[in-house]
């Protein structure tokens, strides 16, 4: 915290003490900033006096960060990343086709159909970089609100079979949410099993064994089938990996139930499998409400073109 009266510390700043704490000395930290030792020292002290706090213990063996020097490290690192992630989604809100564009995805709906939307996008916008990260349990809407993700494809709803959809997860403030993709569940079992063709959801939901964490997309909808359908979820072991899941299936740990785009991931191993009613799984395209950047909305025409 800054002395009452005293200046905060200004971006320099923050890049110089960046630097001089992941450098081992202050003469290799002097030469990276193009600085003298003198000047870098009287930088420092000018710092740590506006602060208020010792940042560094000197030594003759270097400089190593105090208490306060190491909560001021996580400190500027925050600042300086939210400044480079601000002016990313400037240089991109200004370009319209050129710059990074940043896309969390279902790891179902990458293996299915990531290379056609991302071909499609990049054949419109060759100037423009496109990050891809897994959702995974929801973050990527969280990811939207916080602006550290242009665009989620995940799973916000569920759909009953009057057609009714649910949202899975509440907080959606200051996003839009479009439908994508639709798709049923299946019951998964090893190929042993003696897997009825057509099951009911009270069958399904009585015989799972194996499935995804609480705060995933999948487990939200089973809770919400089970309120529908008046019976109990219990679910004995727990992931996020549809791989996880399709080796434990056939290791006989349990059954599981999955959505359509999961078997595609699972199929590397032997498996039973049959479709379940009604209920669907609603995978949706998530973006900020308000002003997101040109290539957001290029890349939401690929997804609904593709």
């Amino acid at each position: 915290m800054t002395r009452t009266g005293e200046e905060s510390p200004s971006m320099r700043d923050l890049e110089v003490f960046r630097t001089l704490a992941d450098s081992p000395t202050i003469t290799e930290a002097a030469l990276t900033l193009h600085l003298s030792q003198s000047q870098l020292s009287r930088i420092l002290r000018d710092l740590e006096r506006r602060l208020g706090v010792p940042l560094f213990d000197r030594s003759t063996a270097g400089l190593r960060l105090t208490a306060e020097g190491q909560e001021f490290a996580r400190t500027t690192q925050a600042i300086l990343d939210a400044r480079t992630r601000e002016m990313r989604a400037f240089t991109s809100r200004i370009a319209g086709d050129a710059g990074d564009l940043r896309v969390s995805v279902l790891p179902s709906m990458a293996f299915e159909r990531m290379a056609i939307w991302t071909n499609l996008f990049r054949e419109r916008h060759p100037r423009a970089t496109l990050t891809a990260t897994d959702d995974v349990s929801g973050n990527g809407i969280t990811a939207v609100m916080s602006g550290d993700t242009d665009v989620a494809i995940s799973a916000a709803r569920l759909r009953l079979p009057d057609g009714e959809e649910r949202p899975l997860f509440p907080e959606t403030r200051g996003v839009t949410v479009t439908p994508l993709v639709s798709e049923r569940f299946h019951l998964v079992a090893p190929a042993s099993a003696d897997l009825p063709p057509s099951p009911t959801w009270e069958f399904a939901l009585a015989h799972l064994g194996v499935g995804y964490t609480a705060t995933s997309g999948v487990q939200r909808c089973l809770e919400r089938i089970a309120e529908e359908e008046g019976v109990s979820v219990q679910v004995e072991t727990l992931t996020n990996s549809p791989l996880t899941i399709a080796g434990l299936v056939e290791a006989g740990l349990g059954w599981s139930v999955v959505p359509t785009s999961n078997l595609s991931l699972m199929r590397v191993r032997d498996l039973a499998t049959a479709e379940l009613p009604g209920y669907e799984r609603v995978v949706c395209i998530v973006i900020p409400e308000v002003e997101p950047v040109p290539l957001a909305r290029h890349f939401v025409d690929a997804l609904l073109e593709g």
